[in-house]
């Protein structure tokens, strides 16, 4: 799987084309690549009230699509719907009108009150329209191998990470969530390890912006690397070798998801996923 994020929708119409024709030549490249992650980029104010400042992702998949022939799938945050019954309307348009059938179903930043529906109430709906989707798996919250299971008891046949760059919350997740499949009698869902190259220093405190965990030793090393893009690569290679050999043996299928996070990444991201496709 690989992500790909959408263009701003202030951006001109020539740049939007510009860069989806960059994208999709690299990702034609990819043929170990079958499919298409698309988020939702979503900013909230402290009230939670959404700003959507990227392009809409079903129409820069569909224009994306166009030009690569790749599976897609579209995030979704879903806890922004008002009222909570229309998230049903949203996902019958985009079925039908987008020919996109495969979502992952994300939830608010912050601790509050939505008016919209929860994770597991979207995965209700969709279950109750056959539809495919996954949803994601946070390894430093609290309880997340519990709450995992709960989402593959409603229908969740797969999980996306967030971006990784520690490997023993992970693991510890997966070992748990396997042994919750097991005392529950649930069929594992797969997981998909996401990772992102880390272009330059600024990347770091962008990444940590966005969430992700970087211990001080990653950190310095990165920061000290002489090449922080190729760096961050070697990272990545070890983290991935370790999570495989403390969850090989468990009955929990394993993915890889590649973002590129940003259109200068690409380079980068382009050699992380010839390194997987050689060594998966």
């Amino acid at each position: 799987m690989y992500e790909v994020v959408p263009p701003s929708k202030r951006s001109s119409e020539q740049y939007r084309e510009k860069a989806i024709t960059s994208i999709a030549d690299s990702i034609s490249k990819m043929r170990s690549v079958t499919v298409l992650d698309i988020p939702e980029i979503v900013e909230e104010n402290y009230c939670g009230k959404p700003y959507y400042k990227n392009l809409d992702n079903r129409k820069f998949a569909c224009m994306l699509k166009k030009k690569v022939n790749k599976e897609i799938v579209i995030n979704k945050v879903v806890p922004h719907f008002n009222p909570k019954s229309s998230l049903g309307d949203w996902l019958d348009e985009t079925a039908k009108g987008y020919g996109i059938n495969k979502f992952v179903f994300v939830g608010g930043t912050f601790n509050m009150p939505y008016p919209g529906p929860t994770v597991l109430e979207a995965n209700n709906t969709a279950y109750s329209k056959k539809l495919v989707f996954g949803n994601i798996a946070i390894p430093t919250r609290l309880n997340e191998a519990k709450s995992l299971a709960s989402k593959t008891s409603s229908g969740c046949r797969f999980f996306t990470t967030q971006i990784l760059f520690d490997k023993c919350m992970i693991s510890d997740v997966v070992r748990e969530y396997a042994e919750e499949c097991r005392k529950q009698n649930l069929k594992p869902s797969k997981f998909y390890l996401s990772f992102s190259p880390i272009s330059d220093t600024e990347d770091i405190d962008f990444f940590e912006w966005l969430g992700v965990y970087i211990d001080e030793r990653t950190k310095s090393r990165l920061r000290h690397a002489k090449n922080v893009g190729e760096e961050s690569i070697k990272i990545v290679q070890e983290i991935y070798a370790y999570i495989v050999s403390k969850t090989h043996r468990l009955d929990v299928p394993i993915g890889v998801n590649i973002e590129q996070v940003a259109l200068h990444n690409l380079p980068f991201s382009e050699q992380m996923v010839i390194w997987f496709s050689d060594n998966m």
